[in-house]
């Protein structure tokens, strides 16, 4: 049981101890970094690309036109007169009679000589 307590104690120690080194390790690069001066590299050339030919490519061939195709015309259908279905008549809503609005009871004012904030009872 002790040796559970000891881990407990001292991983966090050990994180913070590793956190705090690898922070002076990246302070350090980058100081060296700022001191490092790099050669000039010059530019080089831009190669350039041969000239191609133009490609000439022949016409598209014409594509013959389809006839125009007639349809025959076709009577309409006529449709026979349908009676109309016989409706039955909806009940009667009944009637209720308008409810009046209820209204809200007045909500009391504190009278303007009562201190709200002053204490009820004084010692």
């Amino acid at each position: 049981m002790a040796y559970h307590r000891f881990l407990l104690f001292m991983l966090p120690l050990v994180w913070i101890s590793m956190a705090v080194l690898n922070s002076q390790t990246i302070l350090v690069n980058a100081r060296q970094l700022l001191e490092i001066t790099f050669p000039e590299i010059p530019e080089l050339p831009k190669p350039e690309l041969p000239s191609f030919p133009k490609v000439e490519l022949p016409p598209l061939p014409e594509i013959p036109t389809l006839p125009k195709l007639k349809f025959p015309d076709l009577p309409k259908p006529e449709l026979p007169d349908l009676p109309e279905p016989e409706v039955p008549e909806l009940p009667s809503i009944p009637h209720f009679p308008d409810l009046s609005k209820p209204t809200l009871p007045a909500i009391p004012s504190i009278p303007k000589d009562i201190n709200p904030f002053h204490a009820a009872t004084t010692p």
